[in-house]
Formats: C-alpha cells, structure tokens, sequence
C-alpha cells in the first residue's frame, strides 16, 4: 500500500477527520477539517482527485432547509417535463426531489452524484418556482436536491 501525503499531510487520515462528523466547539473536528481544508488549499490546481477528474472549483458546502412551502396546503404540485411531454404529480408526503420523480414518471435525466456537487443534473426552470441548493437561477437547478414549491412547475426535461 502507498502512503498518501499531500503538502506534508497524512492524506488518509486527513480525510477521514475531513469527513468525519463535526462540532462547532474550539479545537473540535470541524476546526480540524477547516484546518485541513485550507493546508490542501482546495483550488483548480488542488492534486486532489475525484472519480471523475481534478477538481475544477473549490469544493462548497450547500447547506438549506426545507423552506415554508407554497404548496402546503394541497401536498401537491403538478410538474411538467416539458421535452419530453410528460406530467407527474409531486406529493409532499413522498418528498421525492425532482430527479426522483423524474425518474419515477420514466425518465433518464442526467445525473452523477445525487448530492447537487457535480452540476450534470441541471435543468432550466420554465415556469413556476423550486426549492433547493441553487434557488431559482435563470441559467438552471439542480433537480437531484431540488423540490418543487409552487404548485405548478415546468421543467425543460
């Protein structure tokens, strides 16, 4: 087995406290993952390697929550995949993202990691509004993290 060490540190054991579940005390692993962090120096020019490739950006930690949403009171919200010509129904009871209910009406969307990190899941949003990591950008949403918060949406899918 190889040793892993980048800029001097122990890349197996740096990961693993990287990764570990954290704590916002002073000296606890989420100061040691920071401390981490920024001894790798996450760029585009980090050796780090992923599964599918270098990284290209630094690394972000989406953090959201389940907002208020406007569809409440139904439970519902009819989705359009416009592309392809097919409606389903989102049940909040369900919480399926929209890659999943996606993929429950027979669809193929693109997708990677499930996690809203790689990006390969965006979709442009044609009507209606989305919860989720990226919120409503012009230029798409992330279906795999993404929910449905107004009754209606379209998707270009």
């Amino acid at each position: 087995m190889h040793d892993l060490h980048l800029n001097g540190l122990d890349v197996r054991q740096d990961v693993a406290t990287a990764l570990s579940p954290a704590s916002t005390e002073p000296g606890s692993k989420l100061t040691s993952r920071q401390t981490w962090l920024e001894k790798v120096e996450m760029r585009s020019e980090s050796p780090l390697y992923c599964k599918v490739g270098y990284l290209t950006q630094p690394p972000s930690i989406i953090a959201f929550s389940k907002a208020m949403l406007d569809i409440e009171d139904t439970g519902t919200a009819q989705v359009l995949f416009k592309t392809s010509n097919i409606t389903a129904t989102w049940l909040a009871t369900e919480d399926l993202s929209l890659l999943e209910l996606a993929e429950k009406a027979g669809l193929k969307p693109l997708h990677g990691c499930r996690s809203a990190m790689c990006g390969t899941c965006e979709v442009k949003v044609l009507k209606g509004q989305v919860y989720g990591p990226e919120g409503d950008k012009p230029q798409g949403i992330l279906i795999c993290q993404s929910r449905p918060a107004t009754t209606e949406i379209e998707l270009e899918l």
